[in-house]
């Protein structure tokens, strides 16, 4: 039995051998990077469910009980959330009656209320 390959020449068998290499490389490497985007994308999701919303409400207030009155800006720099986030949250809990501003637009700053600092702050359900 004939081998299909002998036919060629030594400079195409080689040429024929670098080929099939290259492509196995190749999905070695395609392979290898799509188990790397796959896992990236598990660990964002698990970062996405361990981000939870009480927490960062949590967090906001225990700041506020420290340091009296605070801007956004200070907020979510301490806290390390994003400006959408700290927003969102200190929306939700002015409207709610936990929290007191001063100042207007790029200056408002924050603070507990002195009622709601008083009781148990009802924040659960703020989101």
């Amino acid at each position: 039995m004939r081998h299909p390959y002998e036919h060629l020449s030594r400079e195409q068998r080689i040429r024929r051998i670098g080929e099939i290499l290259s492509k196995a490389v190749t999905l070695y490497v395609m392979k290898k990077r799509d188990a790397e985007r796959a896992a990236g994308v598990a660990e964002v999701a698990a970062t996405i469910q361990e981000t939870d919303p009480d927490r960062v409400t949590r967090d906001i207030v225990e700041f506020l009980k420290r340091v009296g009155w605070a801007s956004p800006r200070e907020i979510r720099l301490r806290l390390d959330v994003s400006q959408r986030t700290c927003a969102r949250r200190l929306r939700a809990m002015l409207a709610g009656g936990v929290l007191e501003t001063r100042g207007l637009t790029t200056g408002t700053q924050y603070r507990i209320r002195a009622a709601a600092q008083a009781s148990a702050l009802p924040i659960g359900g703020l989101r």
